[in-house]
């Protein structure tokens, strides 16, 4: 790979999680045509939105556990290849910075760091950005987060004693991992000390673009909270917050607990045990700031939460949920007649035309679902795209609402896509191979 004279930026976003990252990641997302004229291209958490789409882990729903479960070495070779060739096509594309935002990699620095050194090694400039944030309020917000709405531990619901033992808020063990493998790249700043972090951030990258920023994984409320604790503690495993989004069980609900009783248990704070926890890493993070010309994180204390449900809106979310779960199995009853021989999707690849593919996915079960999909052709991949746009033909054929068309530009160059094209279903790692011969080849 060449690499201009001019140095190409890799910012390389690593968090730590609970610093607005997720505000961060959905601020670029809504803006990456606006970016790119300024010389910025987004890549996403998963490299989902690099220009070289080589691996299944590269999709904007975040199933990327086969990468994590991957060999170190093999992780190595595959970020390589795409961050390579995609770095020579971003350039091509005349910018000079690409943005790579996953919070994940915080804590487990060594999954990119052989990549990232190969890149400044070849004249990338690798910059490499921390947030981190006053020990209680992070504590508390992670045990939101992990504790309870994504219960990352098997077994009942953890008070935050409990918790907070088993899961320390420990920044400087990474850090100092951080600063050993990249000294002269990595930049650290206060959480705390910045009113908009999307825009401080965009500060810090130099991306001079006007925005509303977008918040996401605003605190729950206590009735919400409660809620998800309620719902997640009927799981002995882990569990997503997806499932509480879509299920609601209300067979194994206790119907003798006593809420606020409950929640407050959960709460309770020793400030004495928690505080003294944690201040030679609250030292050391201030000295790290102290060095980065960053105020300081403060000493302060966890203060006692008061409980004090509003049982007029508990009884408002309860109800709105008993109707929304209500109209989902009106939905689901239409299609449970379906045979279990027939086929969940219909589909086709209509023709070829002006370097687009152009066909449509239709979900049977779900007609109104929005399939995402993946093309592939015998000589590699083809690109990807949402089977969303609407066409009259197929209104007039019955095939579902007619909303389930796609148009996947051609990313690469072919000579010549081989005999057979596959659509995959990136959702329900379905696939399906369609013969070339079928498809009309417009000039």
């Amino acid at each position: 790979m060449k690499v201009k004279t001019s140095p190409f930026r890799l910012v390389c976003h690593v968090g730590c999680a609970k610093t607005g990252t997720s505000s961060i990641q959905k601020s670029l997302n809504n803006i990456q045509s606006e970016i790119k004229t300024l010389g910025f291209w987004y890549l996403g958490l998963t490299l989902e939105y690099s220009p070289v789409l080589l691996y299944d882990w590269q999709t904007t729903d975040l199933k990327h556990a086969a990468f994590i479960e991957m060999e170190q070495a093999e992780i190595t070779n595959q970020l390589s290849n795409v961050l390579k060739e995609s770095i020579t096509i971003i350039q091509s594309h005349n910018c000079h910075t690409a943005i790579w935002s996953n919070e994940s990699f915080f804590h487990q620095p060594e999954m990119i760091t052989p990549v990232l050194q190969n890149l400044i090694s070849i004249g990338i400039n690798v910059q490499i950005i921390v947030y981190v944030r006053n020990h209680e309020s992070w504590i508390m917000s992670a045990y939101y987060q992990w504790g309870i709405k994504h219960k990352i531990y098997s077994g009942d619901i953890l008070p935050f004693s409990e918790y907070f033992k088993k899961y320390p808020v420990n920044f400087r063990q990474y850090l100092e991992l951080w600063f050993k493998f990249f000294p002269k790249n990595i930049s650290v700043f206060n959480f705390d000390a910045v009113t908009d972090v999307v825009k401080d951030f965009f500060a810090r990258i130099k991306l001079e673009i006007n925005i509303d920023s977008v918040r996401v994984n605003e605190k729950l409320s206590l009735e919400e909270l409660l809620f998800r604790a309620l719902f997640n503690r009927q799981s002995e495993e882990p569990i997503l917050p997806s499932v509480f989004d879509k299920l609601f069980p209300v067979d194994r609900i206790d119907l003798n607990l006593m809420p606020e009783y409950w929640i407050s248990n959960l709460l309770e704070i020793n400030q004495k045990e928690t505080g003294s926890m944690y201040m030679e890493d609250l030292d050391f993070v201030n000295n790290v700031l102290k060095s980065q010309h960053q105020p300081i994180l403060e000493k302060s204390s966890i203060q006692p939460k008061s409980v004090e449900l509003n049982h007029s809106k508990m009884i408002g979310i309860l109800l709105q949920t008993v109707i929304h779960q209500a109209r989902e199995i009106e939905k689901i009853s239409k299609y449970v007649n379906y045979s279990d021989s027939e086929e969940q999707f219909a589909n086709s690849i209509d023709e070829y035309r002006d370097g687009y593919f152009m066909g449509w996915v239709l979900d049977k079960y779900n007609p109104l679902n929005k399939v995402i999909i993946a093309l592939h052709c015998t000589n590699g991949f083809i690109g990807t795209g949402v089977a969303d746009q609407f066409r009259q033909d197929l209104l007039d054929a019955k095939i579902g609402n007619g909303s389930c068309a796609f148009k996947i530009k051609v990313d690469s160059e072919f000579e010549d896509f081989g005999d057979e094209i596959t659509i995959h279903l990136i959702d329900y790692n379905k696939k399906f191979y369609i013969k070339t011969s079928s498809i009309k080849w417009v000039s």
